[in-house]
């Protein structure tokens, strides 16, 4: 053990192709570096973020116990400055916890290459978020985003991993009117009504008379499940 030590010591200290090399000898095909970075440092860029619910209760609970265990990811600036591309949530709540009283010094950070676009930075931070899943309005917004960028249909589906009719009724939701989108961000009526409501009606009266049938009918389904289930519960044996 000691000689494989000393050998990997002596890895560590090669030029980076020639370390790579001897790396794939024990099954290593590519490494990241993870660099601490001070929170306060790290620029967010005003609307980049296709997020809308920041809630950060949990995690920040989380982040006080356990410290910050996934790294963020950001982009190094032409000035020197490290802007942020994925992990807003976690940069929220370890401010957060710093406003309380916490003393986190710094935040374990993956830097994208130089010239990554924002298109492609877009993507990493779609295909990358292990955290609080993005909500389908969320995703549509990025998805219209890639739509500015001059990206087709089929290169967004291939690029975040999805279907192109996935990508499609991504988009449909931003031709809901905004008592569909409230009622759906209430959890009054599911993500795919809002879809069917808008494949089905183009005008906003229309489509909220939708959304009041499907929220009347929701309701009237729930009332029949709780009337169902009191049924069981004082029947006789």
């Amino acid at each position: 053990t000691f000689v494989a030590t000393l050998f990997l010591w002596g890895i560590c200290r090669m030029p980076t192709r020639a370390r790579m090399d001897a790396l794939r000898e024990f099954g290593v095909v590519g490494q990241a570096e993870i660099f601490k970075i001070e929170p306060q440092k790290i620029l967010v860029r005003q609307g980049w973020n296709p997020r809308i619910d920041f809630d950060i209760d949990d995690l920040a609970a989380n982040i006080r116990v356990n410290g910050v265990k996934r790294p963020l990811l950001v982009k190094r600036g032409d000035d020197g400055h490290y802007t942020l591309v994925d992990g807003e949530r976690r940069l929220r709540a370890v401010l957060a916890c710093i406003a309380d009283g916490c003393e986190i010094l710094s935040v374990p950070c993956m830097v994208e290459p130089p010239r990554t676009s924002d298109a492609e930075s877009l993507v990493d931070a779609l295909v990358s978020n292990h955290g609080k899943p993005f909500t389908p309005e969320e995703e549509a917004e990025a998805f219209r985003r890639f739509i500015a960028w001059d990206w087709d249909i089929t290169k967004i589906a291939q690029r975040v991993g999805r279907s192109q009719s996935y990508v499609r009724d991504r988009l449909r939701i931003l031709e809901a009117a905004p008592p569909v989108l409230d009622a759906a961000r209430h959890g009054e009526i599911p993500w795919t009504a809002v879809t069917h409501i808008v494949r089905n009606a183009q005008e906003p009266e229309a489509q909220a008379a939708m959304v009041a049938a499907a929220h009347d009918a929701r309701q009237e389904k729930l009332a029949q499940r709780a009337e169902r289930k009191a049924a069981k519960l004082t029947a006789v044996p």
